[in-house]
């Protein structure tokens, strides 16, 4: 392998860190009580969580194949669009991803660590006087800011501080699990949570929006794609860290709401704004110190977890950048890899500062994080769509040498999980729109209409490299 150029120096407990870490953000603890509150009955909650997960097991699947077909890849979605469907659309989710659906992301983690770290240091004189929205901007660029210096120092330090972030926020979760068990209030017996109900106005159609949410929440475990050409043993490693993180996740997830059912019962988990610090309270009284501490435990819990899915993003997101910068000339910049620290740290600086100009920008949205999610929510989705169908293209245009994984019911797995995305762009799209976020959805479409002219104006300038 050339000097200055990705090594494979992430063992299969990192990239499953990555998958894990990443996923597990803050959207648990913020989408339970609304999946409560939009479904009759615990059965069909457990449900949705159920089938979310296994939705997101066959994406994972579609992944495995792809990135064990190309495992050397540099920048996952974006190389698989490009030998698919060509330079333009692989360029078009490059600058979606740099300006929008990454920086984005980050964000709306970044203000939700913030909002959640001013509960735990309210006691603090200096930040009790300071107006809340300058804590919850200034606390979110702290920690976009420190998260990416950890990663400035190399691959090394930011794999470690994934690592321990992620085994951090699992060890909580499982905290509350047992809290929940060993004191159930809530029932969760097939009497009591039947499959079907004949409560009004409730259909299958209505279960789409607990479904969105939910998917949310499991958003992040196409991010291995990105350091594929940096896992050891990749043949080995690489499905084995999409199938083990994604199922981790899906177990925990599936254990926590089942917790919340059973220490609050389905309805009061729908009629808490925190569900977690609700079961915390009841679980521990109210007449010990911890009861008292339960809200800035689990806002300590949230934090940790905010700051594991921030920090897989800040290491796998330059990585798309720095395969662009290969590719264009104009772009080379991007893709100077430090080899002493393994990572492309001119990428890494660059996304750090437009993520942060993002959340200055929204700063004057009462809600930044909704503004946030659904402004990139579109674009998200329908390349993820787009990425998993590459692998027809792949299919029917060249022979397999059959050292790969290859789906068993192909191509069922693709078809199917393109549809749930295009569901779920079609979701985002109007939900944008009905919230009379009409400025920021035509901003942002200018803002793409820009990549599609610079996309052509940088086609003559494409690096030829040898295959």
């Amino acid at each position: 392998m050339p000097a200055n150029s990705p090594r494979r120096t992430l063992s299969l407990l990192d990239s499953i860190c990555i998958i894990v870490g990443t996923i597990i953000g803050a959207g648990v603890f913020g989408t339970a009580a609304d999946v409560a509150g939009l479904t009759p009955n615990t059965a069909t909650m457990i449900g949705i969580w159920i089938a979310a997960g296994a939705i997101v097991l066959v994406g994972a699947a579609c992944f495995v194949e792809l990135t064990t077909r190309f495992p050397d890849a540099a920048g996952g979605d974006y190389a698989y669009l490009k030998k698919a469907f060509g330079q333009p659309i692989a360029f078009m989710f490059a600058w979606a991803s740099f300006w929008i659906v990454r920086p984005a992301n980050i964000g709306l983690m970044a203000i939700v660590f913030a909002e959640h770290f001013s509960h735990i240091a309210a006691s603090l004189p200096l930040i009790r006087e300071l107006p809340v929205t300058v804590v919850k901007i200034g606390g979110a660029m702290l920690a976009i800011t420190l998260l990416t210096s950890a990663n400035l120092l190399g691959l090394q330090k930011g794999k470690y501080t994934q690592n321990i972030l992620t085994l951090a926020k699992v060890a909580g979760i499982g905290l509350i699990i047992l809290l929940a068990f060993a004191n159930p209030i809530g029932d969760v017996t097939p009497q009591a949570t039947a499959a079907a109900s004949t409560s009004d106005g409730f259909s299958i159609g209505s279960l789409w929006l607990p479904l969105v949410l939910v998917m949310f929440s499991f958003g992040g475990w196409n991010d291995v794609a990105l350091v594929a050409n940096e896992i050891q043993q990749p043949k080995r490693n690489l499905w084995r860290s999409l199938i083990f993180g994604v199922g981790i996740v899906t177990l925990v997830y599936v254990l926590f709401n089942i917790s919340l059912a059973v220490g609050l019962g389905q309805d009061g988990m729908a009629a808490s704004k925190s569900p977690a610090i609700s079961l915390v309270e009841t679980a521990l009284g109210s007449e010990n110190f911890f009861a008292a501490r339960a809200k800035e435990l689990v806002a300590a819990l949230v934090c940790i977890s905010c700051l594991g899915a921030i920090n897989g993003m800040i290491i796998t997101s330059p990585r798309i950048y720095y395969a662009v910068g290969r590719d264009y000339e104009a772009l080379s910049f991007l893709s100077r890899w430090d080899d002493q620290r393994s990572c492309p740290w001119q990428s890494i600086v660059l996304q750090a500062v437009v993520t942060i100009s993002l959340i200055l920008l929204c700063a004057r949205y009462e809600n930044i994080f909704m503004v946030l999610l659904i402004a990139s929510a579109p674009y998200f989705w329908s390349f993820l769509g787009a990425t998993v169908l590459s692998l027809i293209v792949f299919r029917y245009r060249e022979k397999s040498d059959g050292e790969h994984f290859r789906l068993p019911l192909f191509p069922a797995e693709p078809i199917f999980f393109a549809i749930v995305c295009a569901g779920l762009t079609y979701s985002s799209v109007t939900h944008l729109v009905s919230e009379g976020h009409l400025l920021v959805a035509l901003a942002i479409g200018g803002l793409m209409l820009v990549g599609v002219v610079l996309g052509m104006v940088l086609k003559a300038g494409v690096a030829a490299k040898p295959k």
